[in-house]
């Protein structure tokens, strides 16, 4: 089991804040809350927040009001597919932790819900009130094609990008980064206003690198192998 996620803590209104998750890999098991290690930077004093409404936290991002935005991980669509919980967990979503406080109980975006997709692969914040996010097709049924566990991370020709609005909880299909990578979701790079993000396909064999905005996104550059974190 992993206790705290690999990706960066955010500080936001003077608290540290890491993403916290417990996923058994080996038995298709979790822990099914979202969950928040908050720390005072003067005080030192640790809280854990957590939140039933969803599971497996990944990604946060500080918003320019203070507030932190609390994205799932991949692992919740891999096990809504396969394991014990297949077909009964809590979706994928982005929930809020209100400056200095608690879980937000009147704020969710539910992924699933607004993609129609059963399983959300990852994401990225490009904005507090716009997100990119990897999902499996919402017009292929997974198991009409998918017979392994393992078939779930390679199938690149079932990822579709969508764009999210985290106010209004649509989203919309987002197709200039062509459909692969299912794994290729890591910490946020920014530059100059842009994302980047990376695609890979060919069975790994080639990545290619997108500048990415609410507006659209536009090639950067592509290399061998594939860049999962990215």
């Amino acid at each position: 089991g992993i206790a705290v996620d690999l990706n960066p803590p955010v500080l936001a209104a003077g608290r540290v804040q890491w993403p916290l998750k417990w996923v058994d890999f080996d038995n298709l098991r979790f822990d099914p809350h979202a969950a928040v290690l908050s720390v005072d930077a003067e005080t030192l004093e640790v809280e854990i927040l957590d939140d039933s409404r969803s599971s497996v936290t990944s990604v946060l991002r500080a918003t320019n009001s203070g507030d932190t935005l609390v994205f799932s991980d991949n692992m919740c669509g891999y096990l809504n597919l396969f394991g014990e919980a297949a077909g009964k967990t809590t979706p994928e979503s982005v929930l809020r932790v209100r400056a200095g406080g608690g879980f937000d109980a009147g704020y969710q975006v539910d992924l699933r819900a607004a993609t129609g997709s059963p399983a959300v692969y990852g994401g990225w914040f490009l904005s507090d009130d716009a997100m990119l996010v990897r999902v499996w097709d919402p017009d292929v049924d997974p198991a009409s094609v998918l017979t392994e566990p393992g078939d779930f991370w390679s199938a690149e020709e079932f990822v579709s990008m969508m764009l999210v609005d985290l106010q209004s909880g649509t989203a919309e299909r987002f197709d200039v980064p062509p459909k692969g990578g299912a794994g290729s979701t890591g910490d946020l790079t920014e530059v100059d206003g842009k994302t980047y993000i990376s695609v890979y396909h060919d069975e790994g064999g080639q990545t290619d690198m997108f500048a990415v905005t609410p507006e659209g996104a536009e090639p950067a550059f592509s290399t061998l192998g594939d860049v999962l974190f990215m």
